[in-house]
């Protein structure tokens, strides 16, 4: 660890900054091993004469992250580093169905994928400027982190908190490498269009956040999000609310369209309710307008989306209600320990099916002691397509550890 930091104070002084100028680039200095072991397997029935398809992967990924401290003075300069390769350990069945490494065929898939990034960032004030590889969490877009290794966006973002409660961002997208890929790809070639955001966060109170975001899919659509989460103390337990709204329509060239792709709003309604180690949930999400919802692949903000399919029930005028049941079994000596539940009923909307999706998750985290943190989660997700579509099965099992090198 001292040698680390003193690698580092030596890479900046090539860089030319002075000892007192590169103090908190050092010293708050972060550097970091993220190993992943995942396990993927996913089952879709036969349906309507197509064959059905199962295959899985089982991958081991190592994430090295590296995030400086800012040099000292009026405009403070930083640099955050990513670098990730993972590795295939086994995979079976049709590799179409499986989801860690990219699929070529039926019978091919990458045997590792190698990923990683730099992001400068400056410092003034209460504002932050970001330049480079970036891993946004924002209503309107996600940075998805759900399998082998994370989704990375290439472009420009910027921060700032100048008023007491209030966060302000903006960003604008151009590359993105996706989550069972290492090539970086142009949005436009991606997607159709770069991506611009920006957003405010104010915290109306303790316990009350308000939310606006703006995203821009540039000739595609352009979106509208408001929200509110809400968390607070009810009698012996803990109360949370989130309230999403989001209003669609099309941008560009795609305005005025005779069958637009994009013209829908979606509002959507989830509680939790956490007491003595149980907590329950129940939500309603609810689609209307001429589409259904639309987002960046693999980048959504929904309630509805699950383990199983992107955008499954976010179909045109689709209604869903969920309901969840989680227990922490800290709360009879078991530390780590949870376990929960979750099952979701859409009407499909002008799809005209009733198809549900039930997930079961068991996780344990190593409380304490010399591997601290070190997790591992047992997932299991069953959608039922009413007869209207194909079922699916899927299972993950995925450990997680983190090694704090510096």
């Amino acid at each position: 660890m001292k040698k680390t930091a003193v690698a580092v104070a030596v890479a900046v002084s090539a860089l030319g900054m002075s000892q007192f100028a590169a103090a908190d680039f050092v010293k708050d200095s972060k550097l970091s091993l993220d190993l992943r072991n995942y396990y993927f397997a996913q089952d879709t029935d036969e349906f309507n004469g197509a064959a059905g398809v199962e295959g899985g992967q089982w991958g081991q990924a190592f994430m090295l992250n590296y995030k400086s401290g800012f040099t000292e003075g009026a405009i403070g300069v930083g640099v955050d580093l990513f670098g990730a390769a993972a590795y295939k350990l086994a995979d079976h069945g049709d590799q179409q169905a499986a989801m860690l490494f990219e699929r070529y065929s039926a019978d091919e898939s990458a045997e590792r994928l190698n990923k990683g990034g730099a992001t400068l960032k400056a410092r003034v004030g209460k504002t932050t400027g970001y330049l480079g590889a970036l891993r946004p969490v924002t209503p309107v877009l996600v940075s998805n982190d759900a399998r082998m290794l994370p989704q990375l966006f290439e472009g420009a973002m910027l921060t700032n908190q100048d008023v007491a409660g209030l966060t302000l961002t903006a960003a604008h997208l151009t590359k993105v490498s996706m989550r069972d890929e290492d090539q970086w790809t142009d949005n436009n070639d991606r997607f159709g269009g770069e991506f611009s955001l920006l957003g405010a966060d104010y915290k109306v109170m303790d316990g009350l956040t308000a939310q606006y975001y703006f995203g821009q899919l540039h000739n595609t659509y352009k979106q509208h999000f408001a929200g509110l989460k809400y968390s607070a103390a009810v009698g012996a337990g803990k109360l949370g609310a989130d309230l999403r709204y989001f209003n669609t329509s099309e941008d560009g060239d795609g305005d005025g369209r005779a069958n637009p792709r994009n013209d829908n709003k979606l509002w959507s309604a989830l509680v939790n309710y956490s007491i003595a180690g149980h907590t329950f949930g129940v939500g309603y999400q609810e689609l209307s307008g001429d589409t259904g919802f639309g987002q960046l692949s693999n980048s959504n903000y929904l309630i509805s989306e699950r383990m199983i399919g992107n955008g499954l029930m976010a179909n045109q005028d689709e209604k869903v209600t969920l309901v969840s049941y989680g227990f922490d079994f800290g709360t009879v000596g078991v530390k780590g320990l949870s376990a929960s539940v979750l099952h979701q009923m859409g009407d499909g909307g002008v799809l005209e099916r009733d198809h549900t999706e039930t997930d079961v998750v068991v996780g344990y985290t190593i409380p304490e002691g010399q591997f601290k943190g070190l997790g591992a989660r047992l997932m299991h997700g069953m959608y039922d397509g009413d007869g209207k579509t194909a079922d699916i099965d899927q299972t993950r099992f995925i450990v997680n550890y983190s090694i704090p090198l510096m």
